[in-house]
């Protein structure tokens, strides 16, 4: 991923509707769905400029693996702790953790490498150990953002069920996010397209008014989403039929 989109994550991060609404949407859920308020190591791949490592040290101690040397330094400024990595190359890694996250980074990846590299998470999980992953949803949201972020596959609830067949995991949840904005985003986006086909960040300051209500969008999604799972406790998949974002947890079998 470019410099400049880095710079832009570590500016935005902290108070954009996205990030905030996406922190707080899955700091929410995860301990809904593992039935754990800690975890006594935890393992974030391509962490970025750490945004996510500050929530998660509230669920335990976390630390962050990184490939791109400008966002590994942003990340080691921002006082985070994690090493350098790469993700296809995790069988490097000697320790096991209880939780792994990984947002936002199997994207830029095929399918077939994908399962390979949830096969290597598995080895790196404890047994019961928890994965918990956010990536982006459906081929038909693909714009000019993922043409800057270099987007190889965005991906559907099907894609990660068969990908997860014989790997040894359980899908505790699977759900999409930005449900609600799902059609002016998508209509958005191909309209862009007509103008021309240059690269072109989503990233971008919102006015305080457009933050404030885009984060009440996704606090909406959030509520909806733990009344579900606090009433059906065996609830595997959430009632949103799409959205911009998958997400899911699982956890590896004994």
């Amino acid at each position: 991923m470019k410099q400049s989109e880095f710079e832009n994550i570590n500016n935005l991060e902290k108070n954009h509707w996205w990030y905030v609404g996406m922190r707080e949407i899955w700091t929410s859920i995860l301990p809904l769905i593992t039935l754990k308020k800690k975890f006594h190591n935890i393992l974030d791949i391509g962490c970025g400029t750490g945004g996510n490592l500050l929530s998660l040290k509230k669920f335990g101690n976390a630390e962050g693996l990184e490939y791109d040397d400008f966002a590994f330094k942003l990340c080691k400024k921002n006082h985070h702790t994690c090493f350098k990595g790469s993700i296809l190359e995790l069988h490097k890694i000697r320790k096991k953790y209880q939780l792994i996250t990984v947002f936002d980074v199997l994207y830029q990846f095929d399918k077939e490498k994908v399962r390979n590299i949830l096969s290597n998470i598995y080895n790196l999980l404890e047994i019961e150990g928890f994965l918990m992953i956010r990536e982006p949803a459906f081929s038909l949201a693909f714009g000019k953002h993922d043409l800057e972020v270099g987007t190889k596959t965005r991906f559907v609830k099907k894609d990660f069920r068969e990908m997860f067949e014989n790997l040894g995991y359980e899908l505790k949840f699977i759900t999409y996010l930005n449900f609600f904005l799902f059609p002016p985003i998508v209509l958005k986006r191909k309209f862009d397209f007509l103008g021309d086909n240059r690269p072109n960040s989503d990233l971008k300051t919102s006015s305080n008014t457009t933050n404030k209500v885009l984060k009440k969008v996704l606090e909406l999604e959030k509520e909806i989403l733990m009344f579900l799972i606090k009433s059906f406790p065996n609830l595997c998949s959430s009632i949103f039929p799409f959205g911009v974002s998958i997400f899911l947890i699982a956890q590896r079998k004994k």
